[in-house]
């Protein structure tokens, strides 16, 4: 018989095993324990919400997310990060991603949101079954230099898509993600992936290191001139719920920092 339960923050340490071999079930890759307690444990802003489901001792479904500190309209808000979505192939179709995402939802803090972006195999499940609002609008374009700065002063004054990291503390954590190294230019923040650069946040005083120099630049948009001019495309699906948060989700800018987390 099937057990679905909330896991409190000093016994989540107790399910990592179990996680891990799920992950890599699901996901066919191992599961790095230092990101694992990095995400989870370390997370200056607060306990993250895992919901599982047990079949007698063996993890076989997995929903979680940990929060983010969100700056808006002069207030502080609180959002969630919808992350590691886990059904054992075994268990599918049983409904255990809608259960565990709703058992997670109503632990949320009151005035908050949460965010993600779902592959396109969760996505209905998110839309239709969970009440997100999806925009599969947004690609990762790659262009080169000239492009970019283009499309940076289309967005000038924007920095940490708009309300995003406005946390210092928040902030050293989330570029101390192990195994990752990111670069600081005024509010530009990027890393080197593949001998290519991708732009996590935009700022175009920033962007200005990169002058004279031919990589590539991938960055996260759903302007159709920037994406017009990439010499590639990757579609990348956002969404959100509301959960009575003040914050003007509609006008949040999604950038890859805030999915480059596990």
């Amino acid at each position: 018989m099937l057990e679905l339960r909330i896991l409190d923050f000093d016994e989540i340490v107790n399910f990592r095993k179990g996680i891990a071999d799920l992950f890599r079930i699901c996901f066919g890759q191992d599961f790095d324990p230092n990101i694992w307690d990095w995400a989870y444990q370390k997370n200056p802003t607060g306990s993250p919400v895992i919901a599982i489901a047990l079949d007698e001792e063996k993890l076989v479904g997995h929903y979680a997310m940990i929060p983010t500190p969100f700056y808006q309209g002069n207030g502080h808000h609180g959002g969630y990060l919808s992350m590691t979505t886990m059904v054992h192939p075994n268990y599918r179709k049983l409904g255990l991603f809608v259960e565990l995402a709703s058992m997670a939802y109503a632990q949320a803090k009151p005035g908050t949101f949460v965010y993600g972006f779902p592959n396109p195999n969760s996505t209905p499940g998110f839309r239709n079954k969970l009440d997100w609002k999806i925009s599969d609008e947004y690609r990762i374009a790659t262009l080169d230099y000239e492009a970019i700065k283009d499309a940076m002063s289309m967005t000038i004054g924007r920095a940490h898509s708009d309300s995003y990291l406005f946390n210092e503390k928040f902030l050293d954590w989330r570029l101390s993600k192990p195994g990752a190294r990111y670069f600081v230019s005024n509010n530009l923040i990027y890393k080197e992936y593949n001998g290519e650069i991708d732009v996590l946040t935009e700022d175009a005083e920033g962007l200005s290191i990169f002058r004279g120099r031919t990589q590539k630049y991938n960055i996260l948009t759903k302007n159709q001139e920037i994406i017009d001019r990439s010499s590639s495309v990757k579609t990348y699906i956002f969404g959100y719920r509301n959960f009575d948060s003040k914050v003007d989700l509609e006008s949040i800018h999604p950038n890859l920092l805030m999915s480059d987390v596990f």
